[in-house]
């Protein structure tokens, strides 16, 4: 029992990150709650969750845990081991069972394949940082891996939105330009 609770320990970070995103979003509904509501538009983000559907609420759930867990591992600056690794397969796991299909399982697991192999590498910068060489590159490379791991996971959480709102494709139409040809009249 005792080796259960070590390994849940090893993510206090994760989850004090999760209790806290948990609470802001309770916050954020009790106010959205209380307001007075003048019509459709008045509703504004809040409308977002209206008519979601089970696998959808679960969907946004997992891609939030995803955000999270990054978010936590560079903030905390955590040292990605095993029960890590474990943590990123259930939350993959969760979000393909919500959003069951090929195309965005691959995605979604090359994204978190991706964000902990960028993990791993910023724990391996880190150590070597701390005990061979203190060089001002090499902090500014670590630095920027850790941007890049939070703007990974902050894109794959805009994605999960932008699928959930329909708008996989953007397309730009531009206006018809009046074209004269020659020989015409």
């Amino acid at each position: 029992m005792s080796y259960f609770i070590y390994q849940i320990l090893k993510l206090k970070d994760f989850l004090a990150w999760s209790g806290v995103v948990g609470l802001l979003f309770l916050i954020v509904s009790l106010v959205w709650a209380v307001r007075p509501k003048r019509g459709p538009l008045h509703y504004g983000p809040q409308a977002f969750f209206f008519r979601r559907s089970v696998r959808e609420t679960l969907y946004l759930a997992g891609t939030i845990l995803q955000l999270t867990f990054v978010v936590s591992s560079v903030a905390g600056q955590v040292t990605i081991e095993r029960i890590h690794l474990y943590l990123a397969v259930a939350l993959w796991l969760e979000v393909t069972v919500a959003k069951p299909g090929v195309k965005s399982s691959l995605a979604n697991a090359a994204y978190l394949d991706f964000a902990v192999v960028v993990l791993l590498i910023c724990n391996l910068f880190a150590g070597f940082l701390n005990t061979i060489a203190a060089d001002i590159w090499l902090r500014l490379m670590y630095v920027l891996l850790n941007v890049f791991a939070l703007e990974l996971a902050f894109y794959n959480f805009f994605r999960c939105i932008q699928s959930m709102t329909g708008e996989e494709t953007v397309r730009i139409r531009l206006p018809r330009l009046p074209i004269k040809r020659a020989g015409r009249k």
